[in-house]
């Protein structure tokens, strides 16, 4: 993919939405969007959050040791509008193609390791995400 594609030159909602169409598909979305909430990057398409997005946030994420629902809410509010974003035909998906053969069984993250891209394996994914996120901030 082309690395442009992810720093377009304005962020106004149409020239930002093919690199939000691969966002909304990734199972990485969460670690990316926490990596360059980390960083405190300032340009570019980050988890599917561009700069204003981002600058949002980032007020949840900073304060995610003293409120940690607070940045669960906010993510969870993120990842919700590119779903929205995703229903409404602005980010029309990737065309979804099925490489597990026909007895496959979605919603696993075996499933989407081996290829398959629907909605449940996708996530499948961010659900093993989140939690592996949970896990780290209770042991910290």
């Amino acid at each position: 993919i082309d690395p442009d594609l992810f720093f377009p030159e304005h962020d106004d909602g149409g020239s930002a939405l093919p690199a939000k169409r691969i966002c909304a598909q990734c199972p990485a979305l969460t670690a990316c969007l926490e990596g360059a909430l980390e960083r405190r990057e300032d340009v570019g398409i980050w988890g599917g959050a561009g700069e204003a997005t981002r600058r949002g946030l980032a007020r949840a994420w900073r304060t995610r040791h003293l409120d940690p629902a607070r940045w669960d809410r906010a993510l969870a509010r993120h990842i919700a509008r590119l779903d929205n974003l995703e229903a409404a035909g602005r980010l029309s998906a990737v065309p979804v193609e099925n490489t597990n053969g026909p007895g496959a069984t979605h919603g696993f993250r075996v499933t989407y390791n081996r290829g398959c891209r629907c909605r449940p394996c996708r996530w499948s994914t961010k659900d093993d995400v989140a939690a592996i996120s949970v896990r780290k901030r209770g042991a910290a």
